[in-house]
């Protein structure tokens, strides 16, 4: 359980208070209890650079659920990639994770003509 573990200790270091430490907990059991529901749905992030796939990762779709209401409960509504903040709806997202029929990209950001001559595109889908 390293999530409660780092919940915890983000309670201790008073990074967060008590109430938003039991949010985070009470968000981390139900984003369990919500795995049990949804098996079989994962989500895929791939990175591919100048046209070659350089990572694909598949996890469970609980996962991003959990990032997901944690994010929400943070009020943090943006991703930081390589210092860039890339905003992002959660209600849209929420929806999207809550729909068990969805299938699909949720996500897709190309960054086209990088100082260093490389483009690079980023996908997360719905399996």
């Amino acid at each position: 359980m390293k999530e409660l573990e780092k919940i915890l200790n983000l309670f201790q270091e008073g990074r967060i208070g008590k109430d938003e430490a039991m949010r985070l907990i009470e968000a981390l059991y139900e984003s369990k209890d919500e795995s049990n529901q949804s098996k079989t749905r994962k989500i895929r992030i791939e990175v591919v650079e100048n046209g070659e796939k350089k990572v694909s990762v598949n996890m469970p779709l609980s996962i991003l659920r959990f990032l997901t209401k944690t994010a929400k409960l943070l009020n943090r509504n943006y991703i930081e990639i390589e210092n860039e903040r890339i905003p992002i709806d959660i209600e849209e997202l929420e929806s999207i994770l809550n729909d068990s029929n969805f299938r699909g990209p949720i996500m897709s950001v190309d960054a086209n003509g990088e100082p260093d001559g490389k483009n690079t595109k980023v996908i997360i889908e719905v399996l």
